[in-house]
């Protein structure tokens, strides 16, 4: 618990420290001033080799390495919208290398972004796209082979939403501005990352605050303190089943 508590990568994460992929360069979370630019496609880098049928391709391509890039790059070629898909993997790469110079190309080793001091490619595209998913809180959806179970579970995340607390990312800043005395404008130079860790920290100091004032009063006392972990990494999907023991046979089906 102390070493994922304490790791080199998460104070890297809400230092704004970048994370440096050999080959590639260094990756940031993404600044809160280009957020909708970026976020009108980061969507695209959360598709994982679970978003297409492996089986059939690999059967295609006989048995070959089949790489992520490639998956995108033969969708891209495929579809009406292939040069769109490259370009937004052009932004998402300029803003999470903050790097104003980024180009595509394809040659007989496949699709490949040249950077100032290197380049992505299928071999090293998805260990950035890990990176730049954890840095900027972005999750893969879910699939299930079932289609039932698939219904079932965007069915809960749906539901949630909507019971939940209606918050958007204006939200989290108004709310951050005003417990720390700040212009909005001022927080316009935070990542994502700092945004929402320091969002979630503030929450743990409220509910302490709600506990000290309810001493004498609740047996709840003591079990919620203002420094205790956050976990800005749990994938919504994870606890969709949380009680899937119910479900029978249908556990059997989720991938």
């Amino acid at each position: 618990m102390t070493k994922d508590l304490f790791s080199h990568e998460t104070v890297n994460h809400i230092l704004d420290i970048p994370i440096c992929i050999e080959g590639v360069g260094n990756l940031h979370s993404v600044k809160m001033h280009v957020y909708e630019r970026f976020m009108s496609k980061a969507n695209l880098i959360t598709i994982g080799y679970q978003h297409f049928n492996m089986e059939e391709i690999l059967k295609d391509n006989e048995g070959k390495d089949v790489k992520l890039l490639d998956l995108i790059f033969l969708t891209a070629v495929q579809g009406n919208e292939g040069e769109q898909i490259l370009q937004n993997l052009v932004e998402i790469f300029k803003e999470s290398l903050r790097q104003s110079d980024v180009r595509y190309h394809v040659d007989h080793n496949g699709l490949k972004f040249q950077l100032d001091n290197g380049e992505i490619n299928r071999n090293n595209y998805d260990v950035v796209r890990g990176v730049i998913m954890k840095q900027n809180l972005l999750f893969e959806p879910k699939v299930y082979k079932n289609k039932l179970v698939q219904q079932f579970a965007d069915k809960v995340l749906e539901t949630r939403a909507k019971s939940g607390i209606d918050m958007g990312i204006e939200d989290y800043v108004t709310t951050l501005a005003v417990a720390m005395g700040k212009h909005p404008s001022e927080i316009a130079d935070y990542t994502v990352y700092q945004l929402k860790a320091l969002f979630a920290r503030l929450g743990k100091f409220k509910a302490y605050e709600t506990n000290l004032a309810l001493i004498g009063h609740s047996t709840e006392i003591g079990k919620d303190h203002f420094a205790e972990k956050t976990d800005l990494h749990k994938n919504p999907y994870d606890d969709v089943f949380v009680q899937d023991s119910k479900l029978g046979k249908l556990k059997d089906s989720v991938s």
